[in-house]
């Protein structure tokens, strides 16, 4: 029997509860109903729990299932009378990447597929999509990078302060070295795969990171001013 196959590493995703009862539904569509429990699974695993369940309902209603996933694989198949394989989908979500394998004895059935899918997880990218990399190295590089910058601004600017007094240009540019430290920092969670199961988020929780980000720039604002109008007084 011939097979065709077609696979494709995609960029990461955001899914809720609703958009991941929605991917299986999808994923399920097209592949015959079986009695035999192996031919659908779904299973996450990380350095605490490694959960394997059947069905999505008994995945989902797992006591030790954390909140948020950011690693899962599932797994149909389809099966012939002989038990030759018709059909076969393998996704598979990682920290930074989501890898889809499909085959069947249907060309046209596994480009269809493959086509669908790979639309409807582009509709779920996370804000910081475009930064994408394979390489998981690169953001504490830029990092590492942008921290030493600071510290040298900071040593800079603390000297100006006791010799020749206040420059706006300095400040400033010290201000945006520390804001693009911190958000380098930020988009580092905001660029990989979540898998929230929790019913709905509140905004506090989902954005919680760039809240903090500015109540931080903010409050550095505020001090860096008070400090000027403190060294400025006659």
């Amino acid at each position: 029997m011939i097979q065709f196959r077609k696979g494709k590493g995609i960029r990461p995703c955001y899914l809720t509860k609703g958009k991941l009862e929605a991917l299986v539904n999808l994923l399920k569509t097209d592949f015959s109903p079986s009695d035999r429990l192996d031919t659908f699974t779904l299973r996450t695993f990380s350095d605490e729990i490694d959960i394997s369940e059947h069905t999505l309902e008994d995945f989902l209603n797992h006591e030790r299932l954390p909140p948020v996933l950011t690693r899962l694989i599932i797994n149909i198949i389809e099966q012939s009378d002989q038990g030759d394989i018709n059909k076969r989908l393998d996704l598979t979500f990682f920290d930074n990447y989501i890898n889809l394998n499909i085959s069947g004895s249907s060309e046209s059935w596994v480009n269809g597929k493959f086509i669908q899918i790979d639309e409807f997880l582009k509709k779920t990218r996370p804000v910081f999509w475009f930064l994408y990399t394979p390489n998981i190295l690169v953001a504490p590089i830029i990092q590492g990078a942008i921290f030493p910058l600071l510290i040298a601004g900071l040593v800079m600017l603390g000297k100006r302060i006791f010799e020749r007094g206040f420059d706006f240009a300095e400040i400033w540019l010290l201000l945006g070295i520390f804001f693009l430290s911190v958000l380098a920092l930020i988009i580092g969670k905001y660029k990989y795969t979540k898998i929230f199961l929790t019913e709905k988020l509140s905004f506090s929780d989902k954005y919680k990171d760039i809240i903090t980000l500015v109540i931080i720039f903010l409050t550095i604002v505020t001090t860096v001013f008070a400090v000027m109008g403190y060294f400025k007084k006659p």
